[in-house]
């Protein structure tokens, strides 16, 4: 089964708690997997320690229509790759995943959509986005200061 890991925030000259975890986390996972991993940014933004070959790019936003377009792609990218695991930190999930193409694997860094820093500038509408994605997961992937905690969420 391949495992399509994806972050369209993901900076790769840019050094943040979110970006160094989808690096420590791409990394294990490409040298486990191999060929059967495809690493999913947006254009110019390939991870370091991901071969071309493995790696798929979508447009790179700048607002949120470009965000749109962003997501759009990204579900007619997954909708034509074979079914496998999806983990993803996006919000909102590509329409793709809605139709049970792949397992969902949410990956969340944190949950601030949900106290006073409030993220994804949507206000309550970022709030349900990440609730739904949370329950329409099969699992959610969470990382700590020790190890990577997968979770079922049903």
């Amino acid at each position: 089964m391949e495992l399509y890991y994806i972050s369209l925030y993901y900076k790769s000259n840019f050094v943040t708690g979110a970006n160094k975890r989808f690096d420590e986390i791409g990394e294990r996972l490409f040298k486990y997997l191999g060929a059967k991993f495809k690493c999913i940014v947006t254009s110019g933004q390939r991870p370091h320690w991901c071969p071309k070959e493995n790696c798929i790019e979508v447009f790179q936003f700048r607002s949120k229509v470009g965000k749109l377009r962003s997501w759009l792609e990204l579900s007619i990218i997954l909708s034509q790759l074979p079914k496998g695991g999806v983990i993803s930190d996006f919000l909102p999930l590509p329409i793709y995943i809605f139709r049970r193409a792949h397992i969902h694997y949410q990956l969340i860094h944190d949950l601030r959509n949900f106290n006073k820093f409030k993220r994804g500038g949507l206000g309550h509408l970022t709030q349900r986005f990440q609730k739904s994605q949370l329950q329409s997961a099969d699992k959610v992937i969470t990382v700590n200061r020790t190890k990577l905690m997968i979770a079922p969420i049903r």
